[in-house]
């Protein structure tokens, strides 16, 4: 009894373990341009997840990130890490941005 038990436990967590973990996202106030109400959450480091894929090269990301937040070219020495919530639609169009932590400067926070 104690085998078969040992068993069918082993298999139970094996395949808990192999299961895939989705996160989604509660939305508190309506989002404009979302597709539908099911939002799900990308997570650093957990393996398996698809990363998002910009259009725009880097060097185009980084002229428009120069162009529309001209913070960092203004200030070359600032140092801090920061945390960005993008949501994208089905269609792939991103319909919110919005810093998800504080940094050093109110000017970057307010973007």
């Amino acid at each position: 009894m104690k085998k078969l038990l040992l068993i069918l436990f082993t298999l139970t967590t094996s395949y808990a373990a192999s299961a895939q973990f989705v996160a989604k996202m509660e939305i508190k106030e309506p989002i404009s341009g979302l597709c539908n109400q099911d939002v799900y959450v990308l997570i650093p480091g957990l393996k398996g997840q698809a990363p998002a894929q910009c259009s725009l090269t880097e060097a185009l990301m980084n002229e428009k990130l120069n162009t529309e937040i001209p913070f960092l070219k203004e200030h070359p020495a600032y140092n801090d890490k920061g945390m960005i919530g993008l949501i994208i639609n089905c269609k792939g169009q991103m319909v919110q941005c919005k810093m998800d932590n504080k940094t050093k400067s109110s000017e970057l926070d307010g973007h």
